[in-house]
C-alpha cells in the first residue's frame, strides 16, 4: 500500500471519528436539555368537597423522561390551597435551569342538596331537607310571586334540617332551599363573596 493510500485512509479515519464525536455530542446535548423541560403536573386529586376546612391537591411535576422534578425546581402560580368553592388553574414555572410551563386544574364544590320532604298538614307545612355542608342555606315560601314574611335560615351547618311554615292560606305555594358556600378567588386566593351553587324548587298546595 503505498504512503499516499494510508495517508487517505488515515484522514478518512480521522474525519469519522470527528463526525461521530460532533453527533454524539449534539445527541447527548439535546436529550440533557429535553429532560430538563417540564412536561406533565399531576395532582393527587381534582374533586373536593367543600367542607368549609382549607383543602387543596398534592403536586408533582414531571420532566420528559418521566423523572419528578424537585418542588425547587419551579414555580406555582395559582391557587393550591382554598377554604371556599371554585375551579382553579395551577401552572409550574420551570426554573434553576428547567424550562417549560405545565398546567392542571381542581375543583371544590359544595355537595348534593337532596330532594326536599314536603308534608301538609291543614294550614301548615313542614319542610325537611338533608343539606350539605355550607356557609349559608335558605328555606323560603313563595305564594306566587310574593315572598312569605317567614322563612328560616341556617349557618355554617349541614345534615337534616326541617321548618314548619304556619297560618298559610289557601292557596298553590312554592318551596325554596338555596345553599350558598365562600367562593375562593383563583386570583388572590382568598374568599372574596358568598355565591349560591345549587338550588331547589317545588310546589305544594293548601286545599
Amino acid at each position: 500500500m503505498s504512503k499516499t493510500t494510508i495517508k487517505n485512509v488515515s484522514m478518512i479515519i480521522i474525519l469519522a471519528l470527528i463526525i461521530t464525536t460532533c453527533f454524539f455530542t449534539m445527541n447527548t446535548s439535546d436529550t440533557f436539555a429535553s429532560s430538563k423541560s417540564l412536561y406533565k403536573m399531576v395532582l393527587t386529586k381534582t374533586n373536593f368537597t367543600y367542607n368549609g376546612k382549607v383543602q387543596g391537591p398534592g403536586i408533582k411535576v414531571y420532566d420528559r423522561n418521566g423523572n419528578l422534578v424537585s418542588s425547587s425546581n419551579y414555580d406555582i402560580i395559582g391557587v393550591d390551597q382554598c377554604s371556599g368553592c371554585g375551579d382553579h388553574l395551577l401552572k409550574a414555572v420551570g426554573k434553576n435551569g428547567y424550562t417549560g410551563t405545565v398546567f392542571a386544574q381542581w375543583t371544590t364544590n359544595i355537595g348534593s342538596l337532596a330532594r326536599p320532604i314536603v308534608k301538609v298538614n291543614k294550614n301548615k307545612a313542614t319542610v325537611t331537607v338533608k343539606l350539605p355542608y355550607c356557609s349559608k342555606a335558605h328555606i323560603n315560601i313563595f305564594k306566587g310571586s310574593v315572598l312569605m314574611s317567614k322563612y328560616k335560615k341556617y349557618t355554617n351547618t349541614s345534615g337534616s334540617k326541617s321548618y314548619t311554615f304556619t297560618k298559610l292560606k289557601k292557596g298553590t305555594y312554592k318551596i325554596q332551599v338555596c345553599v350558598y358556600a365562600p367562593v375562593c378567588s383563583s386570583a388572590e386566593g382568598i374568599t372574596k363573596f358568598i355565591s349560591e351553587r345549587f338550588s331547589y324548587s317545588g310546589k305544594f298546595v293548601i286545599d
